[in-house]
């Protein structure tokens, strides 16, 4: 049988770390339809969390665990005077407590904990960012450029893996020197996000990591499996 991983990021580490050269990979996909179809905001959410409609929204959506690294993400907010940008937490986990504590007197960021209708809260944001350690290829950032939002992400091999099929879309920040992530949010400041740019994002989608792309991936990785026994 063939191993096929998720990522290529993946596929390389297991091949290097076991000596293995035959580990195939197969990208990650969502399913479209599970999203939105437009990339204009959703002011209805922001209207609801009191948001106004001149701040830059960044969201994280996921688990809040160790390897997510949040508190990066935080710290860079206190560092900065970032006064127009704001971010969103979206998620729980065994770090919710302790960071919902360490943020309760800052009015630049806003944690919601675990929510439905993901795609909402998404669509009233303009960036989705990330500051994990370790991903596999993330959903989450697939399902934030599916609906329009440019991603600034860790300086990690799946974050690269994703700059690489659509670079106006993708910023990278390093993890060892998080002025690299408060330069990016103050070059943003008191911009609007480009319709240039919120199409890339939803092209890396459309053209590369979507559901109907990763089952043709498998089919042929299948079709040509039996092609080889016969």
């Amino acid at each position: 049988g063939n191993l096929v991983a998720c990522s290529k990021t993946v596929a390389d580490k297991i091949n290097g770390l076991h000596g293995y050269n035959n580990i195939k990979y197969v990208q990650n996909g969502i399913d479209q339809e599970s999203f939105c179809t437009s990339i204009d905001k959703n002011l209805n959410i922001r209207n609801e969390l009191g948001i106004s409609s001149d701040k830059l929204v960044y969201v994280f959506c996921g688990y809040l665990s160790k390897r997510k690294n949040v508190e990066f993400l935080i710290e860079a907010w206190e560092k900065s005077e970032n006064h127009k940008s704001l971010l969103l937490i979206i998620g729980d986990g065994p770090q919710y407590n302790e960071l919902k504590n360490r943020v309760n007197n800052n009015n630049r960021i806003i944690m919601l904990g675990k929510r439905l209708e993901i795609s909402r809260y998404l669509t009233s944001a303009d960036y989705f960012i990330s500051s994990s350690l370790s991903e596999g290829l993330p959903l989450a950032v697939m399902e934030g450029l599916a609906v329009g939002l440019p991603a600034i992400l860790s300086n990690i091999p799946s974050h690269l893996e994703i700059k690489d099929l659509g670079s106006e879309a993708i910023d990278i920040f390093s993890l060892e020197n998080i002025d690299t992530l408060i330069k990016i949010i103050q070059e943003k400041e008191g911009k609007q996000v480009s319709e240039s740019n919120k199409i890339a994002a939803r092209s890396i989608i459309e053209e590369k990591l979507n559901a109907k792309e990763m089952a043709l991936s498998y089919e042929n990785l299948y079709i040509k499996s039996l092609n080889d026994k016969i």
